[in-house]
């Protein structure tokens, strides 16, 4: 698959990168249709968060699920999703005042 790839500060480039296959009873594999790039992205291609070549940028992706693993229930292949930039505890005080993206 293509995708964008940090290369070293203020330098990215797209590249071929190995595909994903499904290795977990639990995991979904989607097909990316889209994907934002945000301000973490920035920090990264500006050399603020010490990551390294190779990093795939762009974390805030839709797309439409391609396989499942056994365990799966709540997505089926051809369903559209939106995959989640973060997991949330439901429990700190953040979570507590509704300031998630779930």
């Amino acid at each position: 698959m293509r995708a964008v790839v940090h290369e070293a500060e203020r330098r990215v480039a797209v590249r071929e990168v190995e595909d994903a296959v499904v290795e977990e009873e639990t995991d979904a594999l989607v097909r990316i249709t889209s994907s934002a790039l945000c301000g973490t992205d920035l920090h990264m291609y500006d050399g603020r968060t010490g990551a390294g070549p190779g990093m795939v940028l762009g974390h805030e992706p839709l797309g439409v699920v391609e396989a499942t693993g056994g365990a799966v229930t709540s997505v089926r292949p051809g369903d559209r999703v939106v995959l989640p930039t973060h997991l949330y505890c439901g429990t700190c005080p953040h979570c507590a005042r509704g300031l998630t993206a779930a």
